[in-house]
């Protein structure tokens, strides 16, 4: 059977009986294993001073401290923080529903048996070549990282025993980038680091300036008084001496964690240089660094360096495919809902090359509802000597995010609604938005995902191509072709687009058409706040049958409409809009946040 569409205006005209659904308004809930952290003047990096007199006292670190000169102050929003680095756990329940390529670490047993193999294989192979007298071929070297990204697909893994919430590893920048969309998250920036673990202040680590052993995982480690020297990270929030007040662990020290920030230098940056030694024994010392944006900086140090290399301001810059066993990463979320994955839809989905001609976007005006599913996880630690372990306050295992988003078309090059649709009608459908969901849409019939929401006039096009195109008159003397014509306009549309109707047309990210919906009506106004409305409704449709008759039916929906605009050339004036969009009944409810 065949499911035929209603106009707009007939569906909505017959939604029987709404029923609101309670949705959760107001200041933003963290998303699962996150804390709220207030922004604002932040200070960020090491006096020139500072790094001179550390230089001048440890010679082979003056080169690295350079880098976080000179110090200068940030403004930063609220914005939220994970507890703890990404743990395996964590990690696993992202690899189990995406197919992802799973650590290396977790198939340490296969590739050692792949190592074993391929070193028997080049054994035979010179043995081979000594007994018929031939050179022996060069040795190859089997590099681990290299097999298992050539052959993980379809192996076995597991997390090693008992290191189910020890911090992820062998993750490089595209696997914690990935990781961070699918959980509705990103990667944070060296500067909310830097925020989380000195608040207002400007110390050294989350506890003070004191190189207090005892609070972080690194090469100088005590526990118990006795000096330990780790070969491995530990399970996160192990010690509870480097806890920041909002709950955050492990900010110094146990791994390097990816940020999202390119490895540059910091505002004013000067190469520096320290003179060392007395009389004879002086000698000068440069502190050059080979900067490059196209690295990702890496903060917090591991457990692999000393107290002084794992600072709040220690940063690394590093290769983006580079992973390591003391690399791993956490994420961060930002206090306005949407606003972090427009930034991701609009470069991952919708770059520049793949907009429509002339399409504007603006990701800080995005409206956005979601919601994440998660579980409580197995991290533990011990809030007070003597007494038995807890679960880690606020630490979760994320499972899944679901969200319906729209990215708003700006700098459109209309001054009414008519004027709009004159638009259309001489270059095509024209974008007002974005529409990104993790949900399958009933009306319009749309599979999840991003969409280009385009609005096109009802009518012919004023420039459509003609069905023989004339040959074009010979140009004059001047090489000007005579009577041109201005070039036609191709459109695409849908499976069973009218013309007839004010249209909205879905395209995908690669400009196929995927659907439309007659379009509600516009407004030429001062933009409104965005919002979210969420009512079990009953959707009707027709279906067709033999002898061209139809059968009109219904079935129970949730319909959200959510109340948007799109922005024109003019200041502080665009188009007011609802787009109603069906889904199946109860696919939004109150564990969605809404604004």
């Amino acid at each position: 059977m065949l499911h035929v569409l209603l106009p707009l205006a007939t569906a909505l005209a017959n939604v029987s009986t709404p029923v609101a659904l309670p949705v959760q308004k107001g200041k933003l809930a963290p998303p699962p294993g996150l804390v709220a952290i207030e922004g604002g003047p932040t200070k960020i990096g090491s006096p020139v001073k500072y790094v001179e007199d550390i230089g001048k006292q440890n010679e082979t670190l003056f080169g690295n401290l350079v880098r976080e000169t000179p110090q200068h102050e940030v403004r930063l929003d609220d914005y939220f923080l994970m507890v703890t680095e990404v743990t395996n756990e964590q990690y696993a329940a992202f690899v189990k529903a995406t197919g992802a390529r799973p650590p290396e670490h977790w198939a340490a047993k296969l590739i050692d048996e792949a190592s074993a193999e391929f070193l028997r294989k080049q054994g035979e192979e010179a043995q081979k070549a000594k007994e018929e007298g031939r050179p022996a071929p060069e040795k190859q070297k089997f590099v681990r990282a290299e097999w298992w990204r050539k052959n993980w697909e379809g192996k076995p893994w597991q997390i090693p025993k008992g290191k189910e919430t020890h911090p992820v590893v062998y993750v490089d920048y595209r696997d914690a980038v990935a990781y961070a969309r699918w959980a509705g998250l990103r990667l944070m920036s060296e500067f909310e680091f830097q925020r989380a673990g000195r608040g207002r202040g400007d110390t050294l680590y989350p506890w003070g300036n004191d190189t207090d052993a005892t609070r972080s995982v690194t090469l100088e480690l005590k526990l118990g008084g006795r000096e330990v020297r780790p070969a491995e990270p530990y399970r996160v929030a192990s010690l509870q001496g480097g806890k920041t007040p909002q709950g955050i662990y492990d900010l110094c020290g146990n791994v390097w964690e990816w940020t999202s920030s390119p490895y540059s230098p910091f505002p004013g940056y000067k190469d520096l240089q320290i003179t060392v030694g007395n009389g004879k024994q002086e000698r000068r010392i440069d502190g050059l660094t080979r900067w490059d944006a196209n690295q990702r900086v890496l903060v917090g140090g591991c457990f692999q360096l000393g107290l002084v290399a794992a600072r709040l301001t220690t940063r690394r810059g590093i290769e983006r495919y580079e992973a390591t066993d003391s690399v791993g990463f956490r994420c961060a979320s930002s206090g306005t809902a949407g606003v972090d994955l427009s930034a991701q839809i609009l470069r991952d989905d919708l770059p520049i090359e793949k907009r429509p001609e002339g399409s504007q976007f603006d990701g800080t005006k995005t409206f956005a509802i979601d919601r994440w599913t998660s579980e409580p996880g197995t991290a533990q630690t011990i809030l007070e000597e003597g007494k038995p372990p807890v679960p880690v306050p606020s630490y979760a295992v994320i499972t899944g995010y679901d969200h319906v988003t729209f990215v708003p078309a700006v700098e459109i090059d209309a001054t009414s609604v008519i004027g709009f649709g004159d638009i259309t009608k001489q270059k095509g459908p024209q974008p007002i938005g974005i529409l990104a969901t993790t949900k399958t849409l009933v009306q319009p019939a749309l599979e999840r995902g991003t969409y280009v929401v385009s609005y096109r006039a009802k009518g012919e096009l004023a420039n459509k191509p003609a069905a023989a195109p004339e040959k074009e008159k010979p140009a004059d003397a001047k090489g000007i072709f005579q009577d041109a014509q201005p070039k036609p306009v191709v459109e695409k549309l849908p499976e069973g687009f009218d013309i007839n109707f004010d249209a909205l047309i879905f395209y995908s990210t690669e400009g196929e058409p995927k659907g439309w919906m007659p379009a509600p009506d516009f407004s030429y106004a001062r933009p409104t706040e965005p919002k979210a409305t969420v009512i079990a409704a009953k959707r009707q449709y027709s279906v067709a049958k033999d002898g061209g008759m139809t059968e009109r039916k219904e079935e129970d929906a949730t319909l959200l409409t959510l109340s948007l605009n799109a922005w024109v050339r003019v200041s502080n004036k665009g188009f007011t809009f609802q787009l109603p969009l069906y889904l199946k009944p109860g696919e939004i409810g109150s564990d969605w946040r809404m604004r």
